[in-house]
């Protein structure tokens, strides 16, 4: 599920790159508010570039939360599986 998330995580930032690459320099002097008005003016490369960006910040948190939670279940299963720590802890309430 990881390495899914992983591909699809590098399209969506080669996409973004592409379209931030492709986006005009704007001048912002007085004669480009007048002209555009107190709104600006929003293209179709800005609007593409909000939307590619919440998609690119949604994948990276779902990514840390994906890793976070397998590397809890793994560590679940070393303890079980090794069974060390279980006769560490018995150790130290033998002792007490």
């Amino acid at each position: 599920m990881i390495v899914v998330l992983m591909i699809f995580h590098i399209i969506v930032t080669m996409f973004m790159v592409g379209i931030i690459l492709l986006q005009k320099g704007e001048d912002f002097g007085s004669e480009s508010v007048a002209l555009r008005g107190s709104g600006g003016g929003d293209s179709v490369f800005t609007k593409l570039t909000v939307i590619l960006g919440a998609i690119f910040m949604g994948d990276c948190l779902l990514m840390a939360t994906l890793v976070r939670l397998e590397s809890k279940v793994s560590k679940v299963k070393n303890i079980e599986s090794d069974g060390s720590e279980k006769k560490v802890l018995d150790k130290k309430i033998e002792k007490k």
